[in-house]
């Protein structure tokens, strides 16, 4: 008659029998878990600590992005279609990660000349530009007369707009306010916009965000080779109208300089700033002419992908090496637990038990042992990885405050990968036992087993002396880079490997003390 079997009445008096076997079980499941799910969870929490340094780092104008094409005509049909372009596709890219932004129009170079003097044309001559920036009165002060305005007048028939220019440079070209100049394009040839300077200002903040730490290139830029440029910013309206009607058919430089939050951007993944990067230039390349997008965290998100991939090797590393040993861990618990049941075993196989239903019994312990690690083991890596901010050697990337940690779904994932790798290993070991016999067990018992061989001659001490070491010179020299002759900083390789080391003979160590463990643990 075939027995039937009552499942989770055998697995809960097993349990009662062996509770601190069980206990080991779990605990072991738990590290699993914990180092598992860590291995993600460290990432991200170096990532963040290195995007934050890089964006601090980097600085304030360094982090913006600049947007520039010179190929798009001046006009202002033109002019609104790319402000809709390059807006619409920042808005869909990047997002609430652009809070301002400032737009500038530069047309092509001028010949110029006071009022009633012959243009220059020779090869040391003053050039001139006109440049429309948006919202620069709310960001100078006029030190002489005032801001232009839309207003025109006529001189000899002709149409006279209003500028204003920097105050270096007027008085570097003895320019003076109601000075009119006539200028002309250089690539026409044709053509006249005359202009009445109406003020000359200077930056009311000097280190203000909204001049992008290029200023000077767009309000007084030095050149060599000739006379310094003259740069005249008139209103919208008068750049889109008379500048543009006398530089008709030439294309103009324009310019979106996007101010973004520093805070938003130290809290993104080095994948989703680049990728927003990569596909906000992409959709440029497609929708305006030529388009540069410029911003120094291109490079830098780079560099940091490269530290990352190098960093990311040793840790690997050592996680497969402790997982190994957890692992190694497990496997001589779950037989030493098989091996105290074997007598149970034999009773219930003269009972009609049989292998099928062992297997069954074993799984499901397996599974109760592992899932509920599963679910802690995140929560454990995250408070033990935030706690490393608080060591001497994270001091100085933390400030002595605990590492930042984010909680993502990828660290239950790694934790039930483990906790699968974990019943499988327990399952495997206690199944091995079920296919021998009790008096080949016992016969088994009897019989002496030699040390292995790198425990007959001290291989792990060996190693232990050697990691103490390596880990004294990382502390005498605060850190693993080290100086060539040339004067460049390498990192130390042989230094690198000392946490690889270290694990190793901390397992070796714990092969040595683990069977005095379980005899112990056997007799109690």
């Amino acid at each position: 008659m075939r027995t039937k079997l009552n499942l989770f009445g055998l697995i809960k008096s097993r349990a009662s029998s062996d509770p601190k076997i069980i206990v080991g079980l779990m605990v072991g499941a738990l590290f699993a878990a914990a180092t598992a799910a860590g291995i993600p969870q460290y990432g991200r929490s170096l990532e963040i600590v290195s995007m934050r340094a890089t964006v601090a780092d980097t600085g304030p104008y360094n982090t913006n992005v600049h947007i520039s094409t010179s190929w798009v005509p001046l006009t202002e049909s033109d002019r609104v279609r790319s402000d809709q372009t390059v807006l619409t596709a920042v808005d869909s890219y990047l997002g609430d990660l652009v809070i301002d932004s400032v737009r500038l129009t530069k047309s092509r170079l001028h010949w110029w000349a006071q009022l009633g003097e012959p243009l220059r044309t020779d090869d040391d001559a003053s050039q001139a530009t006109f440049q429309y920036i948006e919202r620069l009165d709310e960001h100078v002060e006029y030190v002489k007369g005032v801001a232009p305005t839309d207003s025109k007048t006529e001189i000899d028939g002709k149409t006279v707009i209003e500028v204003a220019v920097y105050d270096d440079r007027a008085t570097f070209l003895q320019i003076e306010v109601g000075d009119v100049i006539d200028a002309q394009p250089v690539d026409l040839g044709t053509g006249t916009v005359r202009a009445r300077v109406t003020g000359t200002f200077v930056k009311s903040v000097p280190d203000d965000v909204f001049w992008m730490g290029f200023d000077r290139a767009f309000i007084s830029p030095d050149i060599v080779g000739r006379e310094q440029p003259l740069i005249m910013l008139p209103s919208r309206n008068s750049m889109f109208s008379a500048v543009a009607e006398t530089n008709s058919g030439l294309p103009a430089t324009y310019d979106w300089f996007l101010i973004t939050d520093s805070v938003l951007m130290a809290d993104m993944t080095i994948d989703e700033l680049e990728i927003a990067y990569a596909e906000l230039t992409a959709d440029l390349h497609d929708s305006l002419a030529r388009p540069f997008v410029i911003t120094e965290m291109i490079a830098r998100l780079d560099a940091m992908k490269q530290r990352a991939l190098f960093g990311s090797i040793p840790l690997l590393l050592m996680a497969l090496l402790v997982l190994a040993c957890v692992g190694f861990y497990l496997t001589m618990t779950a037989g030493l637990l098989a091996r105290r049941r074997m007598g149970g075993y034999m009773m219930m196989q003269t009972r009609g038990f049989n292998v099928s239903q062992q297997l069954k019994i074993h799984a499901v312990e397996a599974v109760i042992v592992s899932v509920p690690a599963a679910l802690v083991g995140p929560l454990l890596s995250l408070a033990v990885i935030a706690a490393l901010g608080y060591l001497p050697a994270y001091r100085a990337i933390t400030d002595n405050h605990a590492m930042p940690v984010e909680l993502a779904f990828s660290g239950w994932l790694w934790s039930f990968g483990a906790a699968i790798a974990t019943a499988t290993v327990i399952t495997t070991a206690s199944s091995f036992w079920d296919r021998s016999a009790l008096a080949t067990s016992r016969s088994s018992d009897a019989r002496p087993i030699s040390a292995p061989w790198f425990q007959r001659y001290y291989v792990d001490a060996f190693l232990v002396g050697l990691s103490g070491i390596l880990w004294w010179e990382i502390g005498a020299r605060n850190g693993v880079i080290a100086a060539e002759r040339t004067g460049e900083f390498t990192p130390d390789l042989s230094l690198l490997a000392a946490p690889i080391l270290i694990v190793v003979a901390s397992s070796l160590v714990a092969l040595r003390i683990f069977p005095v463990l379980t005899r112990v643990a056997a007799r109690v």
